[in-house]
C-alpha cells in the first residue's frame, strides 16, 4: 500500500458509533452498532492478534448488513480485507483489500483506538477492557522497540 491509511472514531450516539476510514483514493464511512459485539473491544482483540502474526476479524454491525474487517499477518506485511454482507446468512462480497506493513495498516488503527473515549454522556456504549489495551499497547511498544 503505498497511500496513508486513516481512521477515525466519532462520537457515539445512542448506541452508534460513526466510523470513517480512507486509504489512498477508497474511503468507508459507516454507523457501527455495539450489538451484539463491541466492534472497538473485537478490533483491540484483532490488533493485538495482528501484532502477534495471527489473523482476527473484526465485525462492524450496522442492523442488518455488517462490514467484516480481516487482518492477516505474515511477518512484516499485514493484509486487510474489507468485506459486506447484507445480512446474516448472505455471502461476503468483497470491498477492497489492502497490504503493507505494520506501521501502515495496524498502527492507524491503534492510534485511533488509543484516541477513542466515548463521552460519559452516552451510556450506551461501553468502553475497551483496560487490561486488553494495555496488553495492545505493549505489544505496540515492543514492535517498535524492536526496529530500533
Amino acid at each position: 500500500m503505498s497511500g496513508k491509511l486513516t481512521i477515525h472514531f466519532g462520537a457515539p450516539k445512542h448506541g452508534w458509533l460513526p466510523v470513517s476510514l480512507q486509504a489512498e483514493d477508497f474511503e468507508l464511512q459507516f454507523e457501527a452498532s455495539d450489538v451484539p459485539v463491541n466492534p472497538i473491544e473485537e478490533l483491540c482483540s484483532a490488533l493485538i492478534l495482528a501484532l502477534q502474526g495471527a489473523g482476527a476479524k473484526t465485525s462492524w454491525h450496522l442492523e442488518p448488513e455488517w462490514y467484516h474487517f480481516s487482518f492477516a499477518s505474515d511477518n512484516e506485511l499485514v493484509t486487510l480485507h474489507i468485506t459486506e454482507q447484507q445480512g446474516y446468512a448472505a455471502r461476503h462480497t468483497k470491498i477492497i483489500c489492502l497490504r503493507g506493513s505494520i506501521e501502515s495498516i495496524v498502527l492507524p488503527f491503534y492510534r485511533a483506538l488509543k484516541g477513542f473515549t466515548p463521552p460519559n454522556s452516552e451510556p450506551d456504549w461501553p468502553t475497551v477492557d483496560a487490561a486488553k489495551l494495555k496488553k495492545l499497547t505493549k505489544l505496540v511498544k515492543e514492535w517498535k522497540t524492536s526496529r530500533s
